[in-house]
């Protein structure tokens, strides 16, 4: 049972919804890892992915993107996306220069994606805690209790996946001889 399923009701709901803290940044979450997958997709050869990644990042940025339908679209498309960047990168492609150049541009989206999605999380993890303390009118409450509830049945999907691709990623930047400190660091802070 989706948030939206539960609360049809509403009719300015997801716009409400849009701007509780949690839902901007997931919004910058999923804004900054589409960038991100726009330089990975062009530096392995991967130009429709790369296309759709950078027209959702800029859907995104300028707020054509939101509500629970077109978020799950931009997360579904970032899954099929980065499927295809991991086959690619555990495929054993080898970049040229001008390829790791590319690929290098996407690694402080991406690590700045896997930082906002923990704090999202957390976010999301301290709204419905206090939820029911919560003394807000009803409907700020309602886009509220909606927000986390759609981020957290969200998010650990999205999170298994930066944990996947970041250890793809390591292991594919070691062998193109690309240092991977930042991407240490990030699978350090989302608990890797």
């Amino acid at each position: 049972m989706t948030a939206t399923f539960m609360f049809t009701g509403c009719a300015h709901l997801d716009e409400i919804m849009q701007d509780t803290k949690e839902m901007v940044s997931l919004n910058l979450t999923l804004t900054e890892y589409a960038k991100a997958q726009a330089f990975f997709a062009e530096a392995l050869g991967l130009k429709n992915e790369a296309q759709l990644a950078k027209t959702t990042a800029e859907k995104l940025e300028q707020g054509e993107l939101t509500g629970e339908s077109s978020l799950d679209e931009v997360i579904s498309n970032s899954e099929s996306i980065q499927t295809k960047i991991n086959e690619k990168m555990a495929s054993g492609f080898v970049m040229s220069q001008d390829s790791k150049d590319t690929f290098v541009q996407g690694i402080p989206p991406y690590v700045t994606a896997g930082v906002t999605l923990v704090a999202t999380i957390k976010l999301a993890e301290e709204a419905k805690a206090k939820f029911e303390d919560d003394s807000a009118d009803g409907i700020t409450k309602l886009a509220s209790g909606t927000a986390f509830i759609y981020i957290l049945s969200k998010t650990p999907k999205l999170l298994a996946s930066f944990a996947e691709t970041t250890s793809t990623m390591t292991t594919f930047l070691t062998a193109n001889n690309i240092n991977t400190a930042e991407l240490d660091a990030l699978a350090e802070d989302m608990g890797d």
